[in-house]
């Protein structure tokens, strides 16, 4: 009786634990649900429900090597008979842990769980993650084709986002025209598509778009000003981009700067910012750069790039520490740049800067040769950094031609065909060069009409330039079938001929517009009329033109024209009028007066002390009384009196200059 009662509460304890994990998993309490997993499972061990509910409260919890470890166990008590549900989860838990290379491998080895959409979708992303992305552009595209659920257009824009980095890296696709891009996601990725396309117009107006879609929508959910211009962030990024691509560099470095000023929290994007920001600055502010730079040095910052981007980030970073002579820090960028595949060369690039840098050009040479011959796929860059040494720095322009014509796409660039001509025509290979303009000819004739007029018009003009009016007469025929209702071309073309064949000249140049009849027009009149002056108005309109210019500049510099305060020297007084011979010097100012000099007899003699006062004279008894003195000689002047040193005088004997 006992043992039945403690059965039936255990039984009843168990049914109130299943309870509370319901109403936690409904309300998405999954740390409080975990709990009661925990505890169930210490009293039904074997219980397959709770463990699958364990599991799924690991993954919400984002605890992915927990949920593995109990997904294992539970795929190995299965056997062959592997649910589908723990393959998705199991493969989810490996792409959330970052290790897509195996999750790619264990799905591809689940043969019946290929037909699920959810496996297929997670294997698209674990591509995408990959860097795959022509597997991952047709898994998604397959998908699309089968499935027709609330999740059609995130599907979409992930499988646009897959063909604009495939676009990226190949530079080959076309835009896709239908269905048109509903959400700003898909616009973004559009603009994405277009941008890598060459079609710049295009992209612009798809950010347009996906601007007013992103604030419309956010608006609409209830959010704040602040998640939506951080919303933005990535749009504002990819416009400032494609102004780079158009060569609009100052506004597009305006753009970029504006979104750094803002305090954003994704930093992929503040990366994104620095690196266009440094290459933009070259070396104009130096100050901003090395921000930047350091913005770059963090690791945090360029975790979640492509290796592509972590190869660009590395190497503008080296290329401007070159530029600050900084060698050792160049140095550490290469090393990073070692550490990955050196598929688009930006490794051998950076070694080649540090050896030009160094002056060590037949390295530089040598590196770029055995990167050519190592590769298939050599990228354009090394190419043209190859051609450019030796017919700067080797002066070996025989070289330069043939390294540019081992380029597989030099007939697709129409300046690298005219770059390479023209290096034929130097050398003397005249013949070459025709044969070169000859080979474009035909990859550019199967393009659209307006590329073809380019072609045909870069290459007419080309060979006129270099003497050659018979070959460029081809080119100018083509064009003026392709342009018809064009006279400037009919007039290149009688140009051109009339320097091989004057009849043949004339003959075009009937082709040529008529000019309008004149039947007003008299000829004697004509021939009586005088001879072409030039003549200057000097109407009264104009000279009252000019006057009131003049006046209206007068008028401006009074308004420019600040009154100060005069400054007034100390103790001036500004009621009393200043003299006006203050500027004259003292000598000739009219109240002047030059003062006597004083006579011989006037002036002292004798030692220090011995000239004094008029009383002095009083006090000697020996001197006769000096108004007696003065009445004998009858002067009213007082005569200095003479002291000791006078008297001594004229005891002197004579001849010693007295």
């Amino acid at each position: 009786c006992f043992q039945k009662m403690a059965v039936e509460r255990e039984h009843v304890l168990v049914s109130a634990l299943f309870k509370k994990l319901s109403l936690y998993g409904s309300e998405e309490e999954y740390d409080k649900a975990l709990e009661v997993c925990d505890i169930i499972l210490k009293k039904i061990p074997d219980d397959l429900d709770t463990k699958r509910t364990k599991i799924t409260c690991l993954i919400n919890l984002g605890k992915f090597r927990d949920a593995l470890s109990l997904i294992e166990t539970l795929t190995r008590s299965c056997g062959d008979k592997v649910q589908l549900e723990l393959v998705l989860w199991k493969g989810y838990c490996l792409y959330r842990l970052g290790q897509y290379r195996e999750c790619t491998q264990f799905l591809q080895q689940m043969e019946g769980a290929r037909a699920s959409i959810g496996i297929n979708e997670l294997l698209a992303q674990a591509y995408y993650r990959l860097e795959e992305y022509e597997r991952s552009s047709l898994l998604y595209q397959s998908i699309l084709k089968e499935c027709n659920d609330d999740y059609v257009e995130e599907r979409r824009a992930n499988w646009l986002a897959c063909n604009a980095l495939q676009a990226q890296l190949t530079g080959k696709g076309d835009l896709p025209s239908s269905p048109s891009p509903e959400t700003y996601e898909q616009c973004f990725n559009m603009s994405l598509v277009a941008t890598s396309l060459g079609c710049l117009e295009e992209s612009l107006e798809y950010l347009r778009q996906s601007e007013e879609l992103c604030r419309q929508t956010m608006e609409e959910e209830g959010c704040e000003e602040e998640e939506i211009v951080e919303e933005l962030n990535i749009v504002i990024i990819q416009r400032g981009f494609v102004y780079t691509m158009k060569k609009e560099h100052e506004k597009a470095l305006e753009i970029l700067q504006t979104s750094a000023r803002g305090q954003h929290n994704d930093p992929t994007q503040v990366a994104i910012v620095s690196n266009n920001i440094l290459v933009l600055n070259g070396g104009k502010d130096i100050f901003d750069s090395k921000k930047r730079a350091k913005l770059l040095s963090n690791e945090k910052n360029v975790q979640k790039l492509t290796r592509q981007q972590k190869q660009v980030i590395l190497y503008n970073q080296c290329l401007f520490a070159l530029f600050m002579g900084q060698t050792a820090v160049a140095k550490d960028m290469v090393a990073g740049l070692q550490k990955y595949e050196d598929t688009w060369g930006y490794t051998t690039m950076a070694t080649v800067a540090m050896a030009i840098k160094q002056g060590q050009i037949s390295k530089a040479v040598n590196l770029l040769c055995s990167y050519i011959k190592g590769f298939k796929q050599v990228p354009l860059l090394l190419h043209l950094t190859l051609a450019q040494l030796y017919q700067t720095h080797l002066k070996d322009p025989s070289q330069a031609v043939k390294t540019l014509c081992e380029i597989s796409g030099l007939l697709e660039h129409l300046g690298l065909v005219a770059y390479t001509a023209a290096l034929h025509m130097q050398e003397g290979h005249v013949q070459e060069a025709c044969q070169l303009w000859k080979g474009a000819e035909v990859y550019w004739s199967g393009q659209k009409r307006s590329k073809q007029i380019i072609f045909l018009s870069s290459a007419a003009t080309f060979l006129l330039h270099y003497g050659k009016p018979q070959e460029s007469v081809q080119y100018l025929e083509q064009l003026c079938n392709l342009d018809p209702g064009n006279s400037s071309l009919l007039f290149r073309l009688v140009s051109a001929y009339s320097k091989f064949d004057p009849t043949k000249a004339e003959e075009v140049s009937l082709r040529l517009p008529q000019p309008a009849e004149v039947t007003t027009l008299d000829v004697k009149t004509l021939e009586q009329m005088p001879a072409h002056r030039r003549t200057t108005k000097s109407s009264a309109t104009t000279v009252e033109k000019k006057k009131e210019v003049a006046q209206e500049k007068e008028r401006e510099k009074k308004k420019k024209k600040h009154k100060k305060k005069p400054r007034l020297p100390k103790n001036c007084n500004p009621s009393i009028s200043p003299d006006p011979e203050r500027w004259l010097p003292l000598k000739e100012r009219s109240y002047y007066k030059r003062g006597k000099r004083k006579t011989q007899s006037q002036m002292l003699r004798g030692t220090q002390g011995s000239s004094a006062g008029p009383g002095l004279g009083r006090l000697d008894a020996t001197l006769p009384p000096v108004e007696e003195k003065a009445k004998e000689k009858g002067s009213t002047t007082t005569a200095p009196s003479k002291g000791k040193g006078q008297t001594k005088k004229k005891n002197r004997k004579k001849g010693k200059g007295w």
